[in-house]
C-alpha cells in the first residue's frame, strides 16, 4: 500500500496499474477498439454500464454533502442520462438485428457493491469516481472513436456517453479532477478503503468486459 505521504491521485495511479493493464489487454477492450463487435453485443455492455452509474450517481446525489464527495457532485460528468440515450439511438439504427436477450448481471452486482459501500462508507465512493470518469475522460475518448469508426455512426449518433458536451478541456478538467482527489479530507482509514476499492473497481468494471464477451459478439 502506497505511503500516505503519497499523493492520493499518485498512489491511486500507482496500485491500480496492473489492473488497467489487464482490463487494456481484455478480448472485449480489444473488439471495441478493433473488431469484430456485434451492434446488440454493443447495446448490451451498454446496459451493463448504465445500471452501475446509475447506482453510482444516486448514491453522490444522496450523499452530497459528504465532505469526501460533495466537490465531485457535478451534472457534467454523470454518464447515466447519455447511456440511456445512446441504448435508444443505438437500438433504432439497429437495422433488425436482434437484442442480446439477457440480464446485465455483471452491471447489477457492480450496482450492489456501489449501494453496499454508500450505505457503509460513502468515502469509498472516491475510488469508483476515479476509476470511473477518469478512464471516460482518457481512454474512453479512443473506445469511442472506435465505435464511430466500427459502426459507421452518423454524428452524435449512439456517442453521447464518451461525449463530456460541458467540459470544453477535458485535459484540463482531468489534472482538476486529480487535484480534487488529492484535496479531499480523509481519514487514513478511509485513504486505505479507497484504495483497496480503487482496485476492486478495476475488478467490477473487467467483469462487465469478460460477460458481455462470453455472450458472443459474432
Amino acid at each position: 500500500m502506497p505511503s500516505s505521504s503519497v499523493k492520493l491521485s499518485a498512489a491511486l495511479r500507482t496500485l491500480t496499474a496492473e489492473s488497467h493493464r489487464a482490463a487494456e489487454r481484455s478480448p472485449f477492450v480489444r473488439r471495441l477498439i478493433r473488431g469484430p463487435l456485434s451492434l446488440p453485443a454493443y447495446i448490451f455492455y451498454l446496459r451493463e454500464l448504465q445500471v452501475a452509474y446509475q447506482a453510482l450517481e444516486s448514491a453522490l446525489r444522496t450523499h452530497s454533502a459528504h465532505p469526501a464527495l460533495t466537490q465531485f457532485v457535478r451534472p457534467e460528468l454523470f454518464r447515466a442520462v447519455a447511456l440511456a440515450e445512446d441504448i435508444e439511438q443505438l437500438t433504432d439504427v439497429s437495422d433488425g438485428e436482434q437484442p442480446v436477450e439477457s440480464l446485465p448481471y455483471a452491471g447489477q452486482h457492480y450496482a450492489r457493491h456501489l449501494e453496499e459501500i454508500a450505505a457503509e462508507t460513502p468515502a469509498a465512493l472516491l475510488a469508483h469516481l476515479y476509476v470511473r470518469y477518469l478512464g471516460d475522460m482518457s481512454g474512453g475518448q479512443m473506445i469511442g472513436q472506435a465505435i464511430q469508426r466500427q459502426f459507421e455512426l452518423p454524428d452524435e449518433v449512439g456517442l453521447n456517453f464518451y461525449n463530456f458536451a460541458d467540459i470544453p478541456d477535458l485535459d484540463a478538467y482531468k489534472e482538476q479532477f486529480r487535484n480534487w482527489i488529492d484535496e479531499t479530507p480523509l481519514t487514513e482509514n478511509e485513504r486505505s478503503l479507497v484504495l483497496e476499492e480503487a482496485v476492486r473497481g478495476f475488478d467490477l468494471s473487467n467483469a462487465i468486459f469478460d460477460e458481455a464477451e462470453r455472450l458472443g459478439v459474432e
